[in-house]
């Protein structure tokens, strides 16, 4: 049992160095530039966290570039 444990652990663990790109942390503002989120992604799914609101004010205070 404890060799099938290490086994699945050693092949999970290999495969993630061949999805590149699948895994990533997003930076993004909000619309009024008062809020940071970071945005973990693990292919399409991601979980978002608030960044604390000093760090938030310093990277959002740059306004977006718009096309």
């Amino acid at each position: 049992m404890k060799l099938a444990l290490i086994l699945a652990a050693g092949l999970s663990l290999s495969g993630c160095a061949s999805m590149k790109g699948t895994f990533a942390n997003r930076l993004a503002c909000t619309a009024d530039g008062k809020l940071a989120l970071v945005a973990s992604m693990y292919g399409p799914i991601g979980i978002a966290s608030k960044v604390a609101d000093e760090d938030s004010a310093a990277v959002c205070s740059v306004p977006a570039k718009m096309p």
